[in-house]
């Protein structure tokens, strides 16, 4: 969503997405615009979680968690794709402060602040990302992660759930109920 362009229609763009196409959630990219009060009150109504790329502006969090505490934040790429250490730093004390604000994992290549994030706010806050597709998996973050024994991609981060307990993913596309495909059979 570009919250900017989209001005003065947001409410019937995510009630229509929501409503039809049984979105879970609403995406800004702040590059184009930072979430506005239509997009967060929007978020509150329909009680969907508002995934942000603050693209290395997390100050722009410490506006809007306390603001709107009834909304689900997830802050994209850890506070910032570009590998701004100071945005990650900010968005792992955030994920502390406020109870409403989360974190993905993509893009990001400093996976000490992953590990940070876990350790201090908790692996509930965390949750798997994969924007970011130019990034070699054997070099990720999530790889180098996992072996440094911060099982990040786990049941968990599949299964975040807002405050409503309604999951993230639609019944038939939860991965927690959807059969394994790479599980052997026996024939």
């Amino acid at each position: 969503m570009h919250a900017a362009r989209d001005a003065g229609r947001v409410f019937q763009m995510v009630e229509q997405a929501v409503r039809l196409w049984r979105f879970h959630g609403i995406k800004v990219h702040g590059h184009e615009s930072m979430p506005t009060r239509e997009v967060c009150e929007t978020a509150r109504a329909m009680r969907v979680p508002i995934l942000v790329d603050v693209a290395g502006q997390a100050q722009v969090v410490d506006m809007l968690a306390p603001q709107y505490p009834q909304v689900d934040f997830i802050v994209a790429h850890l506070g910032s794709f570009g590998d701004d250490w100071r945005a990650h730093q900010q968005v792992v004390d955030q994920l502390v402060r406020y109870p409403n604000v989360y974190s993905d994992t993509s893009g990001v290549r400093r996976f000490d602040y992953i590990v940070q994030a876990v350790r201090r706010a908790g692996p509930r806050k965390v949750l798997f990302g994969s924007d970011g597709p130019w990034l070699h998996p054997g070099g990720s973050a999530l790889s180098t992660t996992i072996r440094a024994g911060m099982l990040i991609f786990s049941v968990e981060m599949f299964s975040y759930s807002l405050r409503s307990g309604e999951s993230l993913f639609p019944p038939e596309a939860n991965p927690l109920t959807m059969p394994n495909p790479f599980q052997p059979t026996m024939i």
